[in-house]
C-alpha cells in the first residue's frame, strides 16, 4: 500500500462560526462515498483552500488530490452528506486491515510512545478519573483498529449538525463489518481501539476551547455497546481507557508536484489519540 494511502488526514476539526451565507437546509442524504462523489468532494477541498482552512483539514497538494479521492472512495473509507447535488460535508471512517498502514499511523503520524501516555478512564461515554501516565502497547492481532479521521463540512452548512450526523452513519455502517470480523472462527481480537487526532485546539488546549475526546467518546461508547448487545451480552458498563500522545497534523504545500508533508515546524501542533475498549468475554458471560 503507498505510504500515500495510509498517512493522510486524520486530524479532526472543528470550524470556527463562518462569515458566508448559512444554508440552513438539512442534508437530502448521507451515504459511504463512491466514485460519483468524486467531483463534488474535489470542490468541498478547494473550498476548504479557498476559505483558508489549511490549519483545520489536511490538504494535499493539488495534482495528488483526485487520485487520493478514488483510493478512498474504493477503499470504502469516506462517507457524505448532500443537499440535491452538492455535497456539504464528508467523513473518514473505516477499520483498518493492514498491519503495516496501521503501524504508520500509530507511530509516524499519532506518534503514539509505548513506554509512557497521558490516560483518563472513560464510564459510559463520559471521562471518569483525572489524566495521569500510563503505558499501552496496541497489537495488531488482538486489536480491531478503527480509524476516524478528518471531517469538513462546507462554510455554508455549518452549525446544523452535519459531522454529528455524518459520524453516527458512519458508525452504524462499520457494525455490521465489526460483528463479521468478531464471528470468524479462531478470531483473536480482544479490544476495540478507535484512532484519531486532534489538533491544541481542538484537544481544549487553547482558551474558549473544548475538547472533542469526550463527544466521540460517546459515539464510540454508542457504538462498543451496540456490539456487545450483538454478542449477547445485554447491559453492561462500557469503559473505555483514552492514551493521548504530543504529534502535529500534517501540512502540504499545495502546488508541490512531490506527495510529502512540510518539516513539523510547519505543522500544526495537536494530539494523537486512542479510545481503548475491551471485549467482555462471552464464554464467561454463559457460565455466569
Amino acid at each position: 500500500m503507498s505510504i500515500v494511502y495510509c498517512m493522510i488526514v486524520f486530524f479532526i476539526t472543528m470550524l470556527p462560526e463562518s462569515t458566508h451565507t448559512m444554508h440552513t437546509a438539512q442534508p437530502d442524504s448521507i451515504a459511504l462515498a463512491d466514485a460519483s462523489h468524486i467531483s463534488g468532494l474535489l470542490q468541498l477541498q478547494h473550498t476548504a483552500e479557498q476559505n483558508s482552512d489549511h490549519d483545520k483539514i489536511v490538504l494535499l497538494p493539488r495534482m495528488f488530490r483526485q487520485q487520493h479521492l478514488e483510493q478512498e472512495t474504493r477503499d470504502r473509507k469516506l462517507f457524505v452528506s448532500c443537499s440535491g447535488t452538492t455535497i456539504t460535508g464528508c467523513k473518514k471512517l473505516y477499520v483498518i486491515d493492514d498491519p503495516a498502514c496501521a503501524n504508520t499511523i500509530l507511530y509516524n503520524e499519532l506518534r503514539i510512545d509505548t513506554t509512557v501516555g497521558h490516560y483518563k478512564e472513560y464510564r459510559d461515554g463520559g471521562p471518569t478519573s483525572p489524566t495521569s501516565l500510563c503505558t499501552f502497547t496496541p497489537n495488531t492481532t488482538q486489536d480491531l483498529l478503527l480509524y476516524n479521521g478528518a471531517d469538513f463540512t462546507s462554510p455554508t452548512y455549518r452549525k446544523q449538525g452535519i459531522n454529528s450526523k455524518l459520524t453516527a452513519f458512519a458508525f452504524e455502517y462499520l457494525i455490521s463489518d465489526t460483528m463479521k470480523r468478531l464471528e470468524t472462527p479462531n478470531n483473536q481480537i480482544k479490544r476495540l481501539v478507535l484512532l484519531f487526532g486532534l489538533t491544541a485546539f481542538n484537544a481544549g488546549k487553547h482558551d474558549h476551547s473544548v475538547d472533542r475526546t469526550t463527544p466521540l467518546a460517546k459515539k464510540f461508547d454508542h457504538f462498543v455497546r451496540t456490539i456487545e448487545n450483538y454478542r449477547g451480552m445485554g447491559s453492561i458498563p462500557i469503559v473505555m481507557y483514552h492514551f493521548r500522545y504530543p504529534a502535529f497534523m500534517p501540512t502540504f504545500d499545495p502546488t508541490s508536484s512531490v506527495c510529502a508533508p512540510l518539516p513539523d515546524a510547519q505543522a500544526i501542533p495537536g494530539y494523537g489519540n486512542l479510545l481503548v475498549y475491551t471485549l467482555h468475554n462471552v464464554a464467561t458471560k454463559k457460565e455466569q
